[in-house]
């Protein structure tokens, strides 16, 4: 929010910034993200371009976590998944970076080609903070 009144005190379209100022207190931050997350995004409050979606690879899940197409609604203000989470991160991966996040390159040996397939780039947790320094 200072970034936004720095920049409208420099001048910036007030109808502009007062969308942008809707959509930081709506939690929006540029990307389209499916109406439940329960991974993380990270991104740079003064650039919003610079955001990527860290998806945690659970200590006991196997294939099924990315593969699996879950019917049942998990909540019930949730509407059932008929894709799997491979599907619907895959498409946001062509907008902006998705990374699968496992303890080490062992863990995500399994997985790699399936992600690689599905538009989804993976990582350690290790490699995370070199990752997001490229961004």
């Amino acid at each position: 929010m200072r970034e936004l009144a720095a920049r409208a005190a420099a001048g910036e379209s007030a109808q502009m910034l007062t969308e942008e100022r809707a959509q930081v207190q709506a939690g929006q931050i540029g990307a389209i993200l499916p109406r439940f997350v329960n991974d993380w995004v990270a991104y740079l409050p003064d650039d919003p371009t610079r955001t990527v979606l860290l998806i945690p690879h659970p200590p006991a899940a196997g294939l099924g976590f990315w593969a699996n197409k879950p019917e049942a609604a998990r909540r019930p203000d949730e509407p059932p998944r008929r894709e799997s989470r491979l599907e619907r991160y895959g498409r946001l991966a062509a907008m902006l970076p998705v990374l699968a996040v496992f303890p080490n390159p062992a863990t995500a040996a399994p997985y790699t080609a399936l992600l690689t397939a599905g538009g989804v780039a993976w990582a350690t947790v290790g490699d995370i903070a070199i990752r997001l320094d490229r961004l």
